[in-house]
C-alpha cells in the first residue's frame, strides 16, 4: 500500500441521466457485502439506483419523473431526497415510504437526516423538524451554502450531530434551535461541507477560492486544523468527501474534491498540510464526489457526477501501473457497451425529431401552436477570481451552446478565457458600454469569459444564451457590476495602523435605506441589516487597500486607506440618496499619508509588467539562438524556464497593454480624488502626471508628480 504517493484515476464506467443538480449522489451501503449501490437524484426528478459489476451497469431501480431533486441524503439503507418544499423517502427496493411537505418558504438546498430529526436549509434559512413537527429556524442574514452534521463535545448528545452551517459572510455556524452556539470566522467563504473522519467535531470544508481546510469544534472553541493553496486557480468547490484510495494502513484518509471548473483532485493530509496524489478534468462542473467499494469489495472506487449528467466512476491504481489482461477485457466490454447505447441514442434521435416534424410541419422555428418553447437550464455563475482581480463568467448547458451575446451598460473589457474556443467579435464605446458576441463550436457546452469593470461605475451585465435547439430560444441572465466590483468582503477588522481617510455621513435615513444604497457599492451583502449597527469590511482585489463601513439609522461612517475607494463610496451614496429625496451630511477626514502608501502598493504591478517585458525579449533572443544551434543544451537553467514558460510569458506581454491602461487609470483616478478632497484643480498636475506615466516607471518622479501644485 501507498502513503502520500501519486496515484491514477482511471476510468471504469459511465452512466448519463439529466442534469445533476449540486449534492444529488450519494452511496447505498449493502447488508451482506461491502459494495455500494449508486444513487442519482436529477433535475427530472428521477431517482435512480445503480449497481456496478465488472464495469457493467444494472440498474436497481428507478422512480418516475417529478419535480427536479435538488438534494439527495443516504441513511442506512433508506434514501431521501428533496425537491422544492417536500422531501420523499425510500426504500433499498425504491418503494415510497415517507412523504412530508414543509414549511419553508424556500426551495430545499442543502439536508441531512438523523434518526427521526430531519435538517433541511435554502438559501437563507435553516429549519429541523423532529418527528415531523417543526422545531425552532434559524435565519441567516447571509446565504448559507451547505448544511453538516458535527457532533461537538460539550455540546452534543451522546452521538446526536447538530448542524454546521456554511455561511456566505465567511463563517461556519453550529446551529441549535434559533441560537449560534459556535462560530468559526474564515478569511475564506466556505461553499461545501464534509465530516471529518476520526476527529470528533472535525470538519473539511471546501471554499469559493478552491482551496480546502478542516476545522476542530467544542462547544467553548474551535481550531482550523489546515488550509489548502490553491496555486493552478481551480474553481470554487462544489462538493467535496472523504476515503481511503491505496492508502497505508493507519495513515489518514485521502479527501476528494470536485471543482466547480469540471476538476477531480485527490489529496493526502499530512503533516506539512494537503498533498495532490491525482487530478482529473472532465469536461463539465463536478455536482457530487463520494468514496466507496463498487465493483468489488477490496479496492475502493471514487464516483463523479457531474452537471451535465456523467456519472463516472474511477478505480485508483499506482501512477503509471501497466494494464493487463482482465483490464484490456474489460475495455474491450466497455467499448462494446458504448457502440450499443450510441446506436439507441440515434434511434431515440431520430425518433424524436419525427415527432418534431410532425408537430410541426411548417419547419419554422418559431414555437408555433403545435410546438411548445424548451426549457434549457443554465448553470451560470459571475464571481470574482482575486488573483486576476476580475469577474469569470461561467455559463453552461445540458446542450450545446451556438452563440453568446453580452452587453454591459458600464466601460468593461471581455475577453474569452484561456482553453475556451469561440469566436469573438464586440464593440465597445467609452461612456456607453459594450456589446460582445461569441460563436462557439459545434459541441461546446461550457463557456468562460472573463469581465474587466473599472472600478467608480455600478451598472448591470447581460448575457443572452443561444442554445443549439430548435425551434430557437434565447435564455436571459444578468448579473449586478458594483462600483467597488474588485472588493471583496473579510471578516478581520480594519487595520488600525494604516494611514486613514474619513468620509462621516448624517440625514434622515434608516440603516435599511443606507444598507440599500452600499449594495450598489459593493458584493456580498446580506439582503437585509441584520442589526441595529451593522460594520463590514472589504479589501481591494488589485492593490490589497481596505474599506470599513459602520452604519446604523440616521449615521454612517467610511474609513480606508485609499482615497479613490472613499470617493466612491461617497459618490455613489450622495447620488443614491439624491435620487431618493434624501439630504445628506457629509464632512470628510482625508489623510494625505495614505496616498503614497497607494502608490508603494501599485509599484510592484508596474516592476512586475517591466519584468515581463525584459523577459519577453529574452525570450525571443533565447528562441532565434535556439533555432541556429539545433536544441537548447547549452543555456543556463534559468534560461531553460523561461523557455519551458514561454507561453504564460508571451500571454502577459499581449496582455501588458490592457493592465497597464489599468494601473495608469488607477494612479490618475487618486490623483484626480486627492485633488477633489483638497479642493483644487488638478488640470495642470494631471499634464505632468500624464507624461510621467508614459514613460519608464520610476516611484521618485510618480510621487514628485503628486507632491507638485
Amino acid at each position: 500500500m501507498m502513503d502520500g504517493a501519486e496515484i491514477a484515476l482511471r476510468e471504469r464506467w459511465r452512466y448519463t441521466v439529466a442534469t445533476l443538480p449540486p449534492r444529488t449522489l450519494g452511496l447505498l451501503p449493502s447488508a451482506s457485502t461491502k459494495i455500494n449501490k449508486v444513487c442519482i437524484g436529477d433535475s427530472a426528478g428521477v431517482l435512480h439506483c445503480l449497481s456496478v459489476k465488472r464495469g457493467k451497469i444494472t440498474p436497481v431501480f428507478t422512480t418516475p419523473k417529478g419535480a427536479a431533486i435538488s438534494r439527495l441524503a443516504i441513511v442506512k439503507d433508506k434514501i431521501f431526497v428533496a425537491s422544492g418544499t417536500e422531501v420523499r423517502g425510500f426504500s433499498k427496493k425504491g418503494r415510497n415510504f415517507y412523504n412530508i411537505s414543509t414549511f419553508m418558504t424556500e426551495r430545499i438546498a442543502s439536508m441531512f437526516v438523523h434518526g427521526n430529526e430531519l435538517h433541511l436549509s435554502g438559501e437563507h434559512l435553516y429549519c429541523h423538524y423532529v418527528d415531523n413537527k417543526e422545531q425552532p429556524y434559524y435565519v441567516s442574514q447571509d446565504h448559507l451554502h451547505d448544511i453538516c452534521p458535527v457532533v461537538v463535545p460539550g455540546l452534543s448528545t451522546g452521538q446526536d450531530p447538530v448542524a454546521m452551517l456554511a455561511c456566505g459572510d465567511r463563517a461556519l455556524r453550529v446551529v441549535v434551535g434559533k441560537a449560534t452556539v459556535c462560530e468559526v470566522p474564515l478569511d475564506v467563504c466556505p461553499t461545501s461541507l464534509c465530516p471529518l473522519g476520526g476527529v470528533e467535531g472535525g470538519m473539511l470544508f471546501g471554499t469559493s477560492c478552491g482551496r480546502v481546510g478542516a476545522v476542530t469544534v467544542t462547544a467553548q472553541s474551535h481550531t482550523v486544523l489546515w488550509l489548502g493553496e490553491n496555486p493552478i486557480g481551480l474553481g470554487p468547490v462544489t462538493a467535496i468527501a472523504e476515503g481511503a484510495l491505496l492508502t497505508a494502513e493507519g495513515a489518514a484518509a485521502d479527501v476528494v474534491v470536485g471543482h466547480e471548473c469540471g476538476t477531480v483532485e485527490v489529496l493526502s493530509v499530512g503533516a506539512d498540510g494537503p498533498e495532490v496524489r491525482a487530478v482529473v478534468r472532465l469536461g463539465s462542473a463536478v455536482t457530487g464526489v463520494a468514496v466507496g467499494n463498487f465493483s468489488s469489495d477490496s479496492s475502493p472506487d471514487v464516483v463523479v457526477a457531474t452537471y451535465s449528467g456523467a456519472v463516472v466512476g474511477f478505480s485508483a491504481v499506482a501512477a503509471h501501473a501497466e494494464e493487463v489482461g482482465a483490464s484490456v477485457e474489460l475495455y474491450a466490454e466497455r467499448l462494446a457497451a458504448t457502440a450499443a447505447e450510441v446506436a439507441s441514442l440515434e434511434d431515440r434521435l431520430k425518433t424524436a425529431r419525427a415527432a418534431a416534424a410532425t408537430a410541426n410541419p411548417s419547419g419554422s422555428d418559431g414555437g408555433g401552436s403545435g410546438t411548445p418553447l424548451p426549457v434549457v437550464d443554465v448553470r451560470d455563475s459571475f464571481a470574482l477570481v482575486e488573483s486576476d482581480a476580475a469577474h469569470l463568467l461561467t455559463l453552461e448547458l445540458a446542450v450545446s451552446i451556438e452563440m453568446v451575446v453580452l452587453h454591459c451598460d458600464i466601460d468593461a473589457s471581455i475577453a474569452v478565457a484561456p482553453g475556451t474556443a469561440a469566436a469573438a467579435t464586440y464593440s465597445a464605446v467609452p461612456g456607453e458600454g459594450l456589446v460582445g458576441c461569441y460563436a462557439c463550436e459545434p459541441g461546446t457546452t461550457r463557456l468562460q469569459i472573463v469581465v474587466r469593470a473599472t472600478e467608480g461605475q455600478y451598472g448591470t451585465l447581460e448575457a443572452n444564451v443561444i442554445p443549439h435547439h430548435r425551434p430557437k430560444v434565447c435564455c436571459r441572465r444578468r448579473y449586478q457590476i458594483c462600483a467597488l466590483s474588485l472588493h471583496e468582503r473579510v471578516s478581520d477588522p480594519i487595520d488600525e495602523t494604516l494611514p486613514l481617510s474619513t468620509v462621516e455621513l448624517e440625514g434622515r435615513f434608516s440603516a435599511s435605506e443606507f444598507h440599500v444604497w452600499l449594495g450598489r457599492c459593493l458584493s456580498d451583502l446580506a439582503p437585509q441589516v441584520s442589526a441595529a449597527r451593522t460594520v463590514l469590511v472589504y479589501t481591494s482585489t488589485m492593490i490589497g487597500t481596505h474599506v470599513e463601513v459602520v452604519y446604523e439609522d440616521n449615521m454612517a461612517s467610511l474609513r480606508s486607506d485609499c482615497l479613490s475607494t472613499l470617493a466612491i463610496l461617497r459618490d455613489t451614496i450622495s447620488k443614491e440618496a439624491t435620487l431618493n429625496s434624501v439630504h445628506i451630511k457629509m464632512t470628510s477626514h482625508p489623510t494625505m499619508a495614505s496616498v503614497p502608501h497607494c502608490l508603494q502598493l501599485l509599484a510592484p504591478k508596474f516592476e512586475y509588467h517591466l519584468r515581463v517585458v525584459q523577459q519577453y525579449h529574452v525570450l525571443e533572443s533565447l528562441k532565434e539562438l535556439v533555432a541556429h544551434e539545433g536544441n537548447g543544451d547549452f543555456l543556463m537553467a534559468e534560461q531553460r524556464r523561461l523557455l519551458e514558460n514561454a507561453a504564460v510569458i508571451e500571454r502577459e506581454h499581449a496582455d501588458r497593454p490592457h493592465h497597464l491602461r489599468r494601473l495608469h487609470g488607477m494612479v490618475i483616478r487618486l490623483y484626480t480624488d486627492m485633488c477633489a478632497f483638497q479642493r483644487r484643480n488638478p488640470k495642470a498636475g494631471l499634464e505632468r502626471l500624464n507624461s510621467t506615466l508614459q514613460g519608464a516607471f520610476n516611484m521618485a518622479d510618480l510621487l514628485r508628480g503628486f507632491d507638485s501644485p
